[in-house]
This record gives C-alpha cells, structure tokens and sequence, in this order.
C-alpha cells in the first residue's frame, strides 16, 4: 500500500501546472545563463561582443567577436546574428 503522503503528492502535482507567457524581447540577443530551446541556435550578449551559443537549454559562451556581435535581418526577413572579426 502506498503511504498517504506520496499519494497525496500525485494527486496535487497535476493541479500545480503553471502556464507559460510569452515575454517580448530582443531576438537574437540575451544573457549568458538565460534559457533557450533551440540547441546550437545563437544570441549576441549585452556587451556586444560575446557570442553565446544554446546547449542544454542554456545560452553559454561560445567566441568573442573582435568586431563586435549584432544582429541583422536576413534576406529572408529572420534575424541573424553576425559576428564581426571572429
């Protein structure tokens, strides 16, 4: 027989789902440590030199960019990032 406390916790842990709101922000850019989703996809950080990369749901570092780090419109109309003097 399962103990009261354990089935207690699997009936509540359906009703504590939480709702995800989507935040505006600045595409292509964030902060070493932030969240993402799509792995190997890039951000500039805020000192515009750093290029960050997504692993593992996190950005982190990936290079420093000489020239700077920006993010441009595509030829499609997506943003992409540009590393300058990499």
């Amino acid at each position: 027989m399962m103990p009261r406390h354990v089935l207690l916790l699997l009936i509540l842990l359906p009703l504590s789902a939480c709702t995800v709101e989507e935040v505006p922000g600045n595409p292509g850019h964030a902060e070493e440590g932030d969240p993402c989703v799509e792995h190997g996809s890039y951000a500039c950080a805020p000192d515009q030199v750093t290029e960050l990369i997504c692993e593992e749901g996190w950005f982190v570092f990936n290079q420093e960019c000489g020239g700077g780090c920006s993010v441009e419109e595509s030829p499609e109309g997506a943003p992409e990032l540009v590393c300058a003097g990499s």
